[in-house]
């Protein structure tokens, strides 16, 4: 008697894992269960990790990256190596050392910052980042531009998207793209280079503080920006690449803030701000733009949108018509070549040459089916114009 119950638990047992293997194979083939996963479950939940400290080892192999990167540039061997050489890896990406909120005074972990601005500042490479759930502060790593070690996390009062950083170097002042979710509007916000070198996040658990902050009334968000010739370029993501968009230019004055304006409505409504800034020009620009840098002669456009389509880095000329604006939308553009997806901002040096940020490597993105890049990817001039 006892085997045969034994015999039938065993049997019943059986019928129940088939079953639910059967139903979860049901559910992760044929009711979306796979998509979910990867393009729902992963944006939503942060992994677990025993780490405490932020992470610089990168999440794929140099000879990956190196695949990825040839798969869209098909370049010969010698400047594929420049490229890989003069690349950084991006910290943070299994684990960074960031707050919950600016009250908390205590660390905590996040495991799904993800990659968004990029730019050098003096001796430094900065690349911003923002935790994908908004559980944790978006934060600033900040690398040593010769070495490519990681130095620091700069911990930000906020959990903006930060889509964008730039260094103005004549005020030594580090500007980042920030966002208020409750009142809907867009800033550019600012603190110095000398605050962040004295940044510790170790002695109080607590978020840098800006010394500058400027809403931006005339754009939905500050997506992107760039700093170029004592002007901060501040630009819009269109999701329609069809559609078009603009990136302002706005002039800073003597003490490296933004040149504002009166506002003489502030005398008829009280929450009216005293003075706001305006832009002295306008780039016109196509949707899907996610970063921008520009020099004289040219400017430089990194799109993108989602990671089913690759990404595209376009130049223009940087060329004011009579109305004193400049034309960059896509059937004015001068080269283009094709990126891995998910390119977000780009930074341009002194001689031309491109660093883009991707945000494929993100835990966020990290399971859909495409390439993962988690480097800032260095491009000579000679590639790209």
């Amino acid at each position: 008697m006892l085997k045969k119950i034994k015999k039938i638990l065993c049997i019943l047992g059986m019928v129940i894992a088939v079953a639910t293997v059967s139903v979860f194979t049901w559910w992760w083939f044929l009711d979306g269960g796979e998509g979910y996963y990867r393009y729902t479950f992963h944006k939503n939940h942060e992994p677990f990790t025993f780490r405490d400290t932020t992470n610089t080892d990168p999440i794929y192999s140099d000879e990956k990256f190196y695949k990825t990167l040839q798969n869209q540039l098909h370049l010969d061997d010698s400047t594929m190596q420049t490229i890989c050489d003069n690349s950084y890896v991006i910290p943070g990406l299994k684990a960074t050392r960031t707050i919950t909120d600016n009250s908390a005074h205590t660390m905590d972990i996040c495991t799904s910052m993800t990659p968004q601005g990029i730019t050098f500042a003096n001796d430094y490479v900065l690349i911003s980042a923002y935790c994908c759930t908004k559980q944790h502060n978006s934060v600033i790593y900040v690398l040593d531009k010769d070495t490519h070690d990681f130095l620091k996390e700069i911990v930000l009062p906020d959990k903006s998207h930060v889509g964008s950083i730039a260094f103005d170097n004549i005020h030594n002042n580090v500007w980042v793209c920030c966002y208020n979710d409750s009142s809907k509007t867009a800033f550019v916000c600012a603190f110095s280079l000398e605050e962040m070198e004295k940044y510790q996040f170790d002695i109080s658990f607590s978020p840098i503080r800006y010394s500058l902050q400027y809403p931006i009334d005339t754009q939905k968000r500050t997506s992107f920006m760039n700093y170029y010739d004592n002007a901060l370029y501040v630009g819009y993501f269109e999701t329609n690449i069809k559609a078009e968009s603009t990136v302002q230019e706005f002039e800073l004055n003597d003490d490296g803030g933004l040149k504002t304006t009166p506002n003489l409505m502030n005398e008829i409504y009280e929450d009216e701000p005293d003075e706001y800034a305006l832009p002295s020009s306008v780039f016109y620009i196509s949707g899907n733009a996610q970063g921008m840098a520009l020099n004289s002669t040219f400017v430089a456009i990194t799109q993108s949108h989602g990671s089913d389509n690759t990404s595209r880095l376009r130049t223009f000329s940087n060329l004011k018509n009579s109305d004193g604006n400049v034309d960059a939308r896509d059937f004015n553009f001068l080269n283009a070549i094709d990126l891995p997806v998910m390119a977000e901002d780009c930074y341009m040096d002194a001689h031309g040459n491109l660093y883009v940020c991707f945000e494929s490597a993100a835990y966020a993105y990290r399971a859909r089916k495409c390439d993962h890049v988690d480097r800032i990817v260095y491009l000579p001039a000679k590639v790209y114009s």
